[in-house]
């Protein structure tokens, strides 16, 4: 969506979102609302309302008589999202008996090649994005909205997770699309352990790239 169409609201949650993502916001510190009020010389509103965005994707927290700073989840916290997302993509694999059909797929394909081009300019915002929209395809493959709800619930955190348990090895970022591709290659297979076995496996790998466990 090009910058001049975004709401004043979607601008702010933008801007201190990639100022969190890329370090200009270290764990910890406070988001002075003042501050960000007048850089973009709005009242104090839209500020609150993209702050509690920013706390339901888990870059925020509030904190009473301290204000709102900038959080990272626990190694554990992480971890159990990374185990959830695994087992319900498992799951829907199951349900369709290892064939998620030529439009998920299609669809899983467009963001692997998006993914190459945006770890070469490094671009974690949307790498985040395109890693949702790759995983989105096999829950939304198996058409059932209980298993889609509890998977999309565990998504606001995506942002956060990227964040989370240290800092990103950024010289890694580019191999997401890689990772991404190996997947794909084994769900295309149509065989329903192998492609779980590679759903997990694609999570723990994920996890050992991306972030520094404590």
């Amino acid at each position: 969506m090009p910058q001049s169409r975004l709401t004043i609201r979607e601008k702010i949650v933008n801007y201190l979102r990639n100022a969190i993502l890329v370090g200009e916001y270290e764990p910890g510190q406070r988001i002075i609302e003042a501050e960000i009020a007048d850089y973009f010389k709005v009242s104090r509103g839209p500020i609150r309302e993209s702050i509690r965005q920013l706390e339901q994707e888990g870059l925020l927290e509030y904190q009473r008589n301290k204000g709102c700073k900038v959080k990272i989840l626990t190694p554990d916290e992480a971890w159990e999202i990374y185990l959830l997302r695994s087992n319900l993509e498992s799951l829907s694999i199951k349900v369709l008996n290892g064939n998620i059909g030529e439009k998920y797929l299609k669809g899983m394909r467009k963001a692997v090649n998006e993914m190459k081009f945006y770890g070469e300019e490094m671009d974690i915002i949307k790498l985040v994005e395109k890693d949702h929209e790759f995983h989105s395809q096999i829950i939304k493959a198996c058409q059932m909205e209980r298993i889609e709800n509890l998977w999309s619930s565990l998504n606001g955190t995506s942002f956060a997770i990227f964040l989370t348990v240290a800092k990103i090895k950024s010289d890694n970022l580019p191999l997401m699309a890689e990772r991404h591709q190996q997947l794909l290659d084994v769900i295309m297979l149509n065989n329903v352990e192998n492609s779980c076995k590679e759903i997990e496996k694609h999570y723990l790998s994920t996890g050992r790239i991306l972030y520094l466990k404590s």
